[in-house]
C-alpha cells in the first residue's frame, strides 16, 4: 500500500470518528434535554399539588387575604405561605412553558399580572420575592420578574386590558 493510499484510509477513518463522535454527543444531549424536561414537569406539578393542599388547607385566609381583608399575625404568616406557594407554582408554570414548550411564556406572565392587578396583597408580597426568584432562579426568574412587571405596568398604565379572573385558579 502506497503512502498515499495509506494517508486516505487514516482520513477515513478520522472523519468517520469524528462522525461517530457528533452523533453521540447528540444523543446525550437529547437523553439529558429529556431528563431535564421530565425533571421540570415534576417540579410544576409538585407545586401544583402543593399549592392545592395548601389552599384547601386553608381556604377561609386565602379568600379573606385575597379579599384584603384584616387578618391576625398568624393568619397573615399563613397567607404568606400561600402566596409564597402560589408564586413556585407560577415560577414552575413559567420555566415549563418557556423550557419545555418552546412557548415565550407571555401568557402565564400575563396571568401572574392581571392577578397580582386584582389582588394588592399579591402585590405587596411579588415585589418582595422578585429578589428571592432571581436569586433562586438566575436569568429564568429574572426573566421572569421583568415579563410580569412589564405587563403590571401595561395593566396600571391603561396600555394593556386588564382581566381580573383571568388565570388566578389553581389548575
Amino acid at each position: 500500500m502506497t503512502q498515499e493510499k495509506l494517508r486516505t484510509w487514516f482520513e477515513a477513518i478520522g472523519i468517520s470518528a469524528v462522525v461517530a463522535s457528533l452523533v453521540f454527543v447528540g444523543v446525550q444531549l437529547r437523553k439529558e434535554q429529556e431528563i431535564a424536561a421530565g425533571q421540570y414537569a415534576y417540579d410544576w406539578l409538585s407545586a401544583k399539588i402543593e399549592l392545592s393542599a395548601l389552599v384547601a388547607e386553608q381556604k377561609e385566609i386565602w379568600v379573606a387575604g385575597l379579599k384584603g381583608e384584616e387578618l391576625s399575625e398568624v393568619d397573615s404568616a399563613v397567607f404568606d405561605t400561600l402566596i409564597s406557594a402560589w408564586i413556585g407554582f407560577q415560577t414552575a408554570r413559567y420555566r415549563n412553558r418557556l423550557l419545555i414548550s418552546g412557548d415565550d411564556a407571555s401568557e402565564v406572565a400575563l396571568e401572574v399580572a392581571n392577578s397580582i392587578h386584582t389582588f394588592p396583597r399579591l402585590k405587596v408580597v411579588w415585589h418582595g420575592y422578585m429578589g428571592y426568584i432571581t436569586e433562586v432562579h438566575g436569568d429564568l426568574g429574572e426573566g421572569m420578574a421583568s415579563h410580569v412587571s412589564r405587563f403590571l405596568q401595561e395593566i396600571e398604565s391603561g396600555n394593556r386590558k386588564h382581566l381580573p379572573t383571568f388565570g388566578f385558579a389553581v389548575s
